[in-house]
């Protein structure tokens, strides 16, 4: 496996988790978060299958996808307290982390020129 196809997997294994941490969220204050966490859960996991698969186009749309998904999981983890506060302050973390991982792989350093 390729370096490349690696930061790949990483950053869709970190959008399927952020996944889950949205269902968490969603089953545990559904009348606050339930229909944007499972809206956002529905939209990241075939997007997350596609990084799996190493398509670029899809690279795109997730960190667009995440930056939204640290707005919307910062805005909960401040309006909120207890363990539904925890939950959001794990999805801004594995947001952020994934926005950084597709950051890397969409905008690389370019060589020197000679």
């Amino acid at each position: 496996m390729s370096r490349t196809a690696r930061k790949y997997t990483a950053a869709a294994s970190l959008i399927f988790v952020s996944v889950m941490l949205y269902m968490l969220a969603a089953a545990q204050d559904f009348s606050s978060f339930g229909l944007p966490a499972i809206v956002t859960a529905a939209v990241s996991f075939p997007v997350g299958f596609g990084l799996v698969q190493t398509w670029r186009w899809c690279a795109y749309p997730a960190f667009l996808g995440m930056l939204c998904g640290v707005l919307l999981a910062l805005g909960g983890a401040l309006g909120s307290n207890g363990a539904i506060a925890l939950l959001m302050w794990l999805i801004v973390l594995t947001d952020s982390l994934a926005a950084l991982i597709l950051f890397g792989l969409l905008w690389p350093d370019r060589p020197p020129a000679q």
